[in-house]
């Protein structure tokens, strides 16, 4: 609450200019009706923005939850699976800053019951205030008006309820200076509301007094404010589609040139086109600093849509045939990081063996191999000449088909149960193939063995060919 003491002065000597006036819209009687003008404000355009953005958000998460894109992240990136109870948080977060504007209207009750009071300017100040996260300021005036009930002059401390970081406050002006006059509100009847000088309060756009770097507060409309969130969310789709490339269309091998050169031909339109927005506002004024981070924000968007857009384009329409290595998975991982992220990753060796690597697969892969068991890469050449992983595959034993009874890589079976001889061979199943290519040379002595010592402890299996003990065979990592 703010201070006040009474001055035993004479109303005489407490004089008000003669051209001192009240504004317009307070000089009608109470109850006032919230006019076009007030709704214009800056106050009530941020309470309004306030719901309508949650609104948005809430739109963008139900719209965005069955996307299949969105669908196959959220085995990774796991938010992205609550998307839908996200949506409704935001959708009730909207609902109850509506109900709790309604209840409480806040500055709105002194535009709706203020009783204007002239007043005297003695002094301003900031008030600052120093928090272990933050440090702002607020405007403080000391102020003298003539009591309305008792006549007597009184002086009053009024805070300002807008406020900043203290290393901008240089560039701020409150609007007034000592020896002004100027108007203060109160509520009849209700002690305990602080008052407020009106030029402080945000509603009225034709009194605010608060400026900065000489021009007045600019107000964020709800249009405006909802055109900045679909910035913010346009942003995030990007980094989903990025983090989507990254995952299924990542090359090994990156043409420098063609990213540089994509890079910044992005860069160079989000710059222009930021700099024609800001040129074409001229009371919007940005300090050398404050435009070289945003260059070196529309930089890195650029860089991430580069990398997006060349990644999509060089796998997406890949049409080369299967270039398979072979190899021999190590070890499987899965690890989920405060319930946040989860990553999958398979440790294997090319054949013949070298050193080891660790690379990011998707959880369906995944869940088709096992510690030890072999299978083949699939890399294509890329329609822009960047090989990428097409995919990781494991080795099936499937029938041998009529087409393919020239084979020789299939070991033969003959069924004592049902007396039927059979001959299977290893085939890798790729996706969209409507035949299963053979396994690499290779891998077909490694595993014709494999499925032999298997078969050989299974008493209903008798192995026609080829025989056992003397197979011939090398062991599995003889390359």
């Amino acid at each position: 609450m703010a201070k006040v003491r009474e001055r035993q002065e004479s109303p005489e000597m407490f004089q008000v200019p003669p051209d001192f006036a009240f504004p317009e819209y307070l000089a009608r009687p109470c109850p006032r009706p919230i006019t076009a003008e007030i709704r214009s404000g800056r106050y009530l355009q941020r309470r309004r923005a306030a719901v309508w953005i949650c609104l948005a958000l809430a739109g963008a998460c139900w719209l965005s939850a069955p996307v299949p894109v969105v669908r196959q992240l959220a085995w990774y990136l796991l938010p992205l699976g609550w998307l839908n109870w996200i949506g409704a948080a935001f959708a009730l977060g909207a609902l109850w800053t509506l109900v709790s504007q309604r209840r409480n209207p806040g500055l709105v009750h002194y535009a709706r019951n203020g009783v204007p009071v002239a007043a005297r300017v003695l002094d301003t100040e900031p008030l600052l205030t120093n928090t272990s996260e933050s440090h702002t300021f607020q405007f403080l005036a000391k102020v003298e008006h003539l009591d309305p009930e008792t006549g007597i002059v009184v002086k009053r401390e009024i805070t300002s309820d807008y406020s900043d970081q203290q290393r901008l406050f240089p560039q701020y002006a409150n609007g007034l200076e000592p020896g002004d006059f100027t108007t203060v509100v109160y509520v009849p009847g209700e002690p305990h509301a602080p008052w407020k000088i009106w030029g402080w309060t945000e509603l009225d756009p034709a009194e605010d007094l608060i400026s900065f770097n000489g021009r007045g507060l600019k107000v964020v409309g709800v249009m405006t404010a909802l055109l900045i969130t679909a910035i913010g969310i346009a942003c995030a789709w990007l980094l989903v589609l990025f983090l989507y490339v990254f995952g299924n269309y990542s090359a090994d091998d990156i043409n420098g040139p063609l990213l540089l050169g994509t890079t910044a031909g992005f860069s160079i339109l989000l710059i222009l086109g930021g700099e024609y927005l800001f040129r074409k506002d001229p009371e919007h004024e940005m300090s050398f600093r404050s435009r070289c981070g945003v260059w070196f924000g529309l930089l890195c968007v650029g860089l991430l849509a580069a990398w997006t857009s060349l990644g999509l384009i060089n796998g997406l329409f890949d049409r080369s045939p299967p270039d398979l290595v072979p190899i021999q998975v190590i070890k499987t991982w899965q690890t989920t990081y405060n319930m946040v992220l989860s990553t999958y990753e398979i440790e294997y060796n090319t054949l013949p063996p070298e050193s080891s690597k660790k690379v990011p697969v998707s959880v369906e892969t995944l869940s088709q191999f096992q510690d030890g068991q072999y299978g083949v890469i699939d890399m294509g050449k890329g329609v822009l000449g960047m090989r990428w992983k097409r995919g990781l595959h494991p080795i099936s034993w499937v029938t041998l088909p009529e087409k393919d009874e020239n084979r020789l890589d299939g070991v033969t079976v003959r069924d004592e149960e049902g007396g039927e001889v059979f001959t299977l061979v290893p085939v890798i199943i790729l996706p969209g193939e409507e035949t299963s290519p053979t396994a690499p040379e290779p891998l077909w002595n490694v595993l014709r063995q494999q499925l032999v010592g298997e078969l050989s402890r299974t008493p209903r299996f008798e192995i026609i060919a080829p025989k056992q003990p003397d197979l011939g065979l090398p062991p599995p990592n003889a390359f």
